[in-house]
């Protein structure tokens, strides 16, 4: 679910709003870490040390989403080191509502700190950095979608291969009781075949399914269930009970056990040069490569997305991200580059946007890139330099499969 935000009554807004202009700036320069740490050392004084505390953030500013997203991060971690506990959601021992906002000269942290039957409220101001000549514009990058298919039936994935010997490309459909085969024949695609996938259990209330294409082979993953298939030749799917679930993300080998009878992986990566102990479960996964190493990202089933770097322990924390994301090897920018959905849920409109990690920070490198309706499925496509995204419009109700790529402009 998207963070629900108390309406601040109009009467404070408009004070905090004459307030904020009254202000003056104290300094040359910007510094939301120090800022960070007085406002949660106020929080910590009005919620008592130890306290047990939900905590959100809206952004009312100018600020870039990777900037706001710092800024909250360093909030986050200077409310953690104040001796709060943060919690996802009530019931807790304090509520804390804070708003980013901003005026000419600084911008304004805001925090309404509910504890029992008492209010409070802190603020601090962050200057802005004093104006200075532009540089030239640095390379940007072009967030994609192209329309490849809508249908009434749930889509959970699809596969793009190559033209075949007839020289006509072909589409696999994954629905949750078959695979469906289509032809790029006379200016759309024409339904050539399909096959049953055969599953003695019923399927989880909240289905999620995986197509491998790998030559002439398809791979098809489920929960509790493998297929495969010949994509070139008479198309007849061959299921088994598979208990283990393995579930292939991209064709260098990464993979991941996958929940039976829910909708995550239980932790276990391989191929990503992780030791296979003591990860979290995930709903999805990105894995950056180096000539070096490969780093990942697991987005956890709290909201969070951790990133590591060869070691079990996380090195850093995203939020403000959704469920899904992938990663994709674009050769623009820093070579790799990461989708993340917003957060939400089944009935918003969903959006998609690229980050790159940067010193260990996701930094966004496109503009969101917006949908009309939640993205249902999102994976690395077979050329490694795409992804193939499912989205349920909200508007028709009907399940559309787009590709995303990037381009490089300046």
């Amino acid at each position: 679910m998207r963070p629900f935000y108390r309406l601040i009554p109009p009467i404070r807004a408009m004070a905090f709003f004459f307030l904020s202009l009254s202000l003056s700036c104290t300094a040359s320069a910007q510094d939301f870490d120090r800022a960070a740490h007085d406002l949660a050392a106020r929080i910590a004084a009005a919620a008592g040390s130890g306290a047990k505390v939900f905590f959100d953030m809206r952004d009312l500013s100018s600020l870039g989403p990777s900037e706001a997203a710092r800024a909250r991060q360093s909030l986050e971690a200077e409310l953690r080191k104040a001796g709060l506990y943060l919690v996802k959601a009530p019931p807790s021992d304090a509520v804390v509502h804070v708003m980013l906002a901003e005026n000419v000269q600084e911008y304004l942290w805001v925090a309404e700190i509910l504890r029992g039957g008492t209010e409070q409220m802190e603020m601090v101001a962050i200057p802005r950095a004093p104006t200075q000549a532009q540089s030239p514009p640095a390379p940007s990058l072009v967030l994609h979608k192209q329309f490849v298919w809508r249908q009434s039936a749930p889509i959970l994935d699809f596969a793009l291969l190559p033209p075949a010997a007839d020289g006509l490309p072909r589409l696999f459909v994954l629905e949750p009781e078959r695979v469906a085969a289509y032809r790029f024949d006379q200016s759309r695609w024409q339904l050539q075949e399909d096959a049953p996938i055969q599953h003695a259990r019923p399927w989880p209330r909240d289905l999620r399914g995986r197509m491998n294409p790998a030559g002439d082979a398809l791979q098809v993953s489920l929960p509790g269930v493998s297929c495969s298939a010949f994509a070139r030749r008479a198309f007849v799917l061959q299921c088994a009970e598979d208990p283990k679930s393995e579930w292939r993300f991209s064709e260098t080998g990464e993979s991941a056990t996958f929940s039976s009878v829910r909708n995550f992986f239980s932790g276990v990566t391989a191929g990503s040069g992780l030791p296979q102990t003591a990860l979290p479960p995930f709903f999805s996964a990105a894995f950056l490569k180096s000539p070096e190493s490969t780093r990942t990202i697991l987005s956890g089933l709290d909201g969070q997305a951790l990133l590591y770097e060869d070691l079990p322990q996380p090195v850093a924390t995203f939020t403000g991200w959704g469920s899904d994301i992938a990663a994709i090897g674009s050769g623009c920018g820093a070579a790799w580059q990461v989708f993340a959905t917003r957060p939400g849920d089944w009935t918003q409109p969903d959006g998609m946007q690229a980050y790159e990690i940067i010193e260990r920070q996701a930094v966004a490198v496109t503009q969101p890139l917006d949908f009309d309706g939640p993205v249902m499925a999102l994976w690395p496509a077979s050329d490694g330099k795409s992804a193939s995204v499912v989205v349920r419009n909200l508007k028709t109700g009907q399940y559309e499969a787009y590709s995303l790529s990037i381009s490089c402009s300046r």
